[in-house]
Parts: C-alpha cells; structure tokens; sequence
C-alpha cells in the first residue's frame, strides 16, 4: 500500500488568456481559477459542494478558504487559501491514483468461560498471525453469556453490546467476517473461504490510521480515501474507530474454559459505539480518549473500518 503526497502550485496572476479573462467583480469577491492535472474533478470549498468541477472558475469572498478536489480512484487533494485582492487566482491541484489492498474485518464474540471458544480463538490467531498477516484486522468483542462476569465484557460493556446488537449474536463464538459471511467458527477451512472471498474484491476505501500515546493521552488519526463509491447510499455509511489491546495475558484463567491469552480485545470505540457518519466532504477524523489504568499501552492499538449500516457490509479496514 502506498500513499502519494499532493502537488500544490498556486500562482497569483493577473488577467490571461488562460485561464479566462477576470471579469469586473465587487472588492468584496475574488475569481478563484481552479485547475489540475486530471479533468473533470469536483471541486468544495469549505468541505462543501460547489458544483463545479475542473478547470473552472469560483468567485469566493475575501478571506480564508479549503479548496479541495474530489474524484473517484484518486486521493483527495486540498490547499487553504488566503483569498485577497482583484487578480484572478489560479489554483492548481495534483491528484493521485489510489492504489490499496482489501483488509477484511473479522468480528469475533466469545467469552472467557465458554469451552468452543478456545477453538475458534486458535484458528483466528493462527490465521492473523500466519497466511492473513496483514490481510485482516480481527476485533474481539466479549458476551454476557455464558458468564456475566467476563471481565472483557464489563470493560468494554456498552461497546460489546453495541455490536451483538448489532449482529444479533445469539451464540458464542460466533464470526462475522466484514459482516456480511458468518462461517462455521470452529471449521479453519469456512474461516478461510469467506476471508478468502472478501479479500478477492476491489477495494472501494482506502483507510490509514496513525496513533499517538503520550502520557495517559491516546491520540488517532484516521484519513480516509475514496476509490469507487458508485452507487453507495452516503447516509447508511458509518466510520467506526475503535482501541483494541493485542494481548493480554492472565496468571490464571479469568474464566473456566482454562484461557489465559486473548488477543485483540476491543477496549473502547471512538466517539461512541454507534460511530459517526461518512462525507465526502470530509477525509481526516482525529479521535482521542484518556487509556484506562490496567490496559498495556505498548499492547494498545487503534482500528477503523467503513461499514454500511443498512447491509452491515464493511467496505475497507485499518489498524496501527
């Protein structure tokens, strides 16, 4: 996966043949000439639609403004600009083809005294940590059954509820993968296939997550790419962000089906469990929340992932 810093190059110039003749405007706008080197891109300002699309021309208010350019399969390009006096503007913008690989999100409940769980736990771990290494993102949520007490679940309760909720997750363990193929949890080979099956298709995100912990001060960063988004209904899309503790190990089990490992346990979800909507007007989310005293920092990461509400499909997956 690589990432591709834009080109800017913004020229103050005054009246040419190209681009357009300024045309006499009140002192109160300024023509903004907005250009490319790919055609056709929308253009916002402010995060908002303008409806226009390159190369075009925007009268805009004195003052500060985002530009940004916007086109399906290449990364969102943006400058602020300090839009002052009566020249014409020009402002060029560089774009650059996406190119990402699918990360498939595997959902698994279970619970710390329940025996099958023990199983499905190996196989996941077997597979993240061995032929999926860097090809799935596995998020652990715990039940309330068949222990109430699992410590996992009263940490992280209104996050693990959320998403058996969500899922309608009656039994543990239980798999979603990318929420929409839920496989046999103790059978390797149906794990496989439907992981295998996600991976095969097309990327329509691109997701890259950085963290930083300073302190007890967890800080993420998550920047979000549009690569095909032909057809998706924006306002069933939600961005979850999400803490997850790689390991944590216990002196003696915390529950009766002898476990003392986990792995990629969910600690919180940021900002709330129900997550936030998509825009394309907006591509960098910048999250935080204070880590709580008994997780392992050095163990803490942070997850994103874009999921249809509607179809419960999740389109694109990150860690760090």
């Amino acid at each position: 996966m690589r990432y591709l810093i834009p080109i800017l190059l913004i020229v103050i110039a005054g009246c040419q043949t190209n681009p357009p003749d300024a045309y006499e405007t009140e002192f109160t706008t300024v023509n903004v000439f907005v250009n490319s080197d790919i055609t056709g891109a929308e253009i916002f300002v402010d995060n908002a639609p303008s409806g226009k699309i390159t190369p075009d021309t925007l009268a805009l208010s004195e003052g500060m403004h985002k530009i940004s350019l916007y086109k399906e399969g290449y990364s969102v390009s943006d400058t602020v600009l300090n839009v002052q006096g009566e020249n014409i503007i020009t402002v060029y913008l560089c774009l650059r083809e996406c190119t990402e690989s699918k990360i498939v999100l595997v959902s698994d409940f279970a619970n710390v005294s329940c025996d099958p769980c023990v199983i499905s736990n190996k196989i996941i771990h077997s597979l993240e940590s061995g032929a999926y290494r860097n090809k799935i993102v596995v998020l652990k949520y715990s039940t309330y059954w068949p222990c109430s007490t699992d410590p996992f679940y009263l940490a992280a309760k209104q996050e693990c509820d959320s998403r058996i909720s969500f899922y309608n997750v009656m039994t543990a363990p239980t798999i979603w993968v990318d929420g929409i193929k839920k496989p046999v949890p103790t059978d390797s080979n149906k794990i496989k296939e439907a992981i295998d099956e996600q991976l095969s298709k097309t990327p329509r995100f691109g997701i890259r997550v950085t963290k930083n912990i300073s302190g007890d001060n967890l800080q993420a960063n998550v920047k979000v790419t549009f690569i095909d988004t032909a057809g998706l209904d924006f306002s069933n899309l939600v961005l979850h962000v999400v803490v997850v503790e790689s390991e944590i190990e216990f002196s003696s089990p915390p529950g009766s089906n002898g476990e003392t490992k986990f792995y990629h346990v969910v600690r919180d979800m940021l900002p709330a469990h129900d997550g936030e909507g998509l825009s394309k007007a907006e591509t960098e989310y910048q999250r935080g929340t204070t880590c709580n005293a008994v997780w392992n920092k050095s163990k803490i990461n942070v997850a994103a992932f874009i999921q249809n509400k509607a179809t419960r499909e999740v389109y694109q997956t990150g860690i760090n």
